[in-house]
């Protein structure tokens, strides 16, 4: 019950990792040990790749192997005992008052599609909501008396 981007995502970095293991002589999910997910998790950091490239492979290695423990292939994961990778703590900075005119002065009000790309750029200025979710929004969400939307995130 995954959408379409979520098994892509675990098809590239399961993947990855088991082709990492088959470099490493690893035929069998048996052999897969903490130490070993370590040891390639390291790799990506040797790679230079960002912290969060690092944690999105972490995440779809405990995905797959928890889905092994599911399927009744391993009887316990081995990620289990692993440190899943640290994310340094971003917040993004907000626009200034001249961002926002400038993105919003790009839309054509008079036109249908201008008047729905400034409430779509108000909208999500307003609310904090991120491009998907706000494209995910339908009709039925929204409640017009009462100026409430309804909106169902991950979980």
């Amino acid at each position: 019950r995954c959408t379409p981007k979520t098994l892509e995502h675990y098809a590239y970095t399961a993947g990855s990792f088991i082709a990492w293991l088959d470099e490493q002589g690893i035929s069998y999910v048996e052999e897969i040990t903490p130490a070993r997910i370590r040891a390639y998790l390291i790799t990506l950091q040797d790679r230079n790749l960002k912290d969060t490239t690092q944690h999105a492979h972490a995440r779809g290695i405990k995905a797959w192997l928890n889905w092994l423990v599911r399927e009744g292939d391993l009887d316990t994961s081995p990620m289990a005992k692993v440190s899943m990778p640290r994310l340094a703590k971003r917040v993004p900075p907000p626009f200034t008052s001249k961002e926002v005119q400038a993105l919003l002065a790009h839309c054509d009000r008079k036109t249908t599609i201008g008047a729905r790309n400034y409430a779509i750029i108000l909208t999500l200025l307003g609310t904090g909501l991120t491009a998907s979710e706000l494209v995910s929004l339908r009709v039925g969400d929204m409640d017009v008396r009462l100026g409430l939307v309804t909106l169902l995130g991950k979980g």
